[in-house]
Formats: structure tokens, C-alpha cells, sequence
């Protein structure tokens, strides 16, 4: 198998929506870990880098936490910036247009395209829930923030992710419209 790889695409908006965070030590922590933001990117990273990335900024941003809170809410603050960029408002705007099933398909289709190792698919769905199935997941409960936020998108009404399991690099959200 190949090197697992995580793109520079979810590195510069991940560091971007913690950027208050990544000062003094924590960049000095994030070189020592290979990734130096005061230069620009390489295309792309190991998938340990990815999770030990995540690691500290949750550990910066909610410290004192569980290492999944922390993750989970890394994970939500890099969807949010997302949201809040030209790109993330035009497609908040068109999930309400073109509904739950497109909106999910486009999150299922922007995990895959992250890294070189993720496969995520729909297995189950109901007027009110979505079941999605992510193979080979590097930080399932980093994803469930993602999802968190994401899974509200286009819609006035609250909807809510869940982790159901987790086996083998295997997760199951459940996602509640």
C-alpha cells in the first residue's frame, strides 16, 4: 500500500481557522513535527503528521479536555472557517436549493478528496437520517466536528452527527435531519 497522505488543501484552511493558536511554541511544536507554517506547504503530508497536527491544536484550543473533545472540536472549527469563506457561503447557500442527499453527497465526495486513502459512502437512508460509512479514517471523532457543522448546512433546522462505531479504520456516522 501506499504512503497515506493528507493534501495541503485541508492543512492551509486547518491552520488558517486556528491561526491565533499557531504562535511561539506551537509552531516551534508544529516544525518539529515536519510542518513549518512561516513557509509555504508541501503538497502533502504524512497521515501521522495529520493526526499529530490536530493533536496540538486540540490540546491549544481546549486544553484539559479528552483528547476526541479536542479533536471533535478542531474538527469544527476548521468546518466553520470553511463555511465562512466565499466558497463555504456559496455552497451553504446551495445546500437549502438542492437539498439533504446532493448536500451529503458533496461531503462524501470532499473526504475522498483530502488525502489519497479515504473512501466514504451512504449506506442507509431515511427522511431523517443518513448513515455514512468512511473507510480507512485517520480521526474519526475530527470528521464528526467536520460533520457537525457541515451537516447543518442549507438547513433551518438543527441536524446532528454522531459516531455509531469505529473498527478497523472503519466509521459509522449517524447523521439526524
Amino acid at each position: 500500500m501506499e504512503e497515506q497522505l493528507v493534501f495541503d488543501t485541508v492543512f492551509k484552511p486547518l491552520l488558517e481557522a486556528h491561526r491565533h493558536l499557531v504562535v511561539g511554541a506551537v509552531v516551534t511544536e508544529l516544525q518539529a513535527l515536519g510542518l513549518d507554517p512561516t513557509k509555504p506547504l508541501r503538497p502533502a503530508y504524512p497521515v501521522d503528521t495529520f493526526r499529530k497536527v490536530v493533536a496540538v491544536l486540540g490540546r491549544e484550543l481546549v486544553p484539559g479536555q479528552p483528547s476526541a473533545v479536542q479533536q471533535r472540536e478542531v474538527g469544527r472549527v476548521y468546518a466553520k472557517a470553511f463555511g465562512n469563506s466565499m466558497v463555504g457561503k456559496a455552497l451553504n447557500a446551495l445546500a437549502s436549493a438542492v437539498g439533504r442527499r446532493t448536500t451529503i453527497n458533496w461531503v462524501r465526495r470532499a473526504f475522498g478528496a483530502t488525502n489519497n486513502f479515504t473512501r466514504a459512502e451512504v449506506v442507509g437512508e431515511t427522511d431523517s437520517r443518513t448513515t455514512l460509512v468512511v473507510h480507512h479514517v485517520s480521526q474519526a471523532d475530527f470528521l464528526l466536528g467536520v460533520l457537525d457543522v457541515m451537516s447543518g448546512w442549507g438547513r433551518k433546522a438543527p441536524a446532528a452527527a454522531r459516531l455509531v462505531s469505529l473498527e478497523a479504520g472503519v466509521a459509522t456516522f449517524e447523521l439526524t435531519w
